[in-house]
């Protein structure tokens, strides 16, 4: 889930964000701050700093950067500006989870 937090720019992940199945599947929900220009990303989720994607996350991050070179792309532009889209490009460059930047706060509130 930390990867995608920052494939998406996400700026609220709370941990009552991340709904624990009896399986021990995690589903992530409310991302109604996501996607900006600017870097917001605001998680819970900072016990991954630095961490390098696994071969799974950078397959992920792959499919999304093809993706958006084209059908997905063409179906955002609607949605997202360009930049919002070319936003996301840090994961793809560091291919590891980034520190927070010290542009705003770190984590949303409240955290639960």
């Amino acid at each position: 889930m930390a990867p995608f937090d920052v494939l998406v720019n996400d700026a609220d992940r709370k941990g009552d964000h991340a709904l624990a199945m009896a399986d021990g599947h995690r589903y992530g929900m409310d991302h109604g701050l996501t996607f900006h220009s600017d870097h917001k990303l605001r998680t819970v989720l900072w016990g991954w700093i630095g961490e390098a994607l696994g071969t799974e996350e950078r397959a992920g991050d792959d499919r999304v950067h093809e993706g958006l070179q084209g059908k997905l792309g063409r179906n955002l532009a609607d949605l997202l500006t360009a930049k919002e889209i070319f936003a996301r490009r840090g994961l793809r460059l560091e291919r590891r989870i980034p520190a927070p930047s010290g542009e705003m706060p770190a984590a949303p509130w409240p955290l639960f």
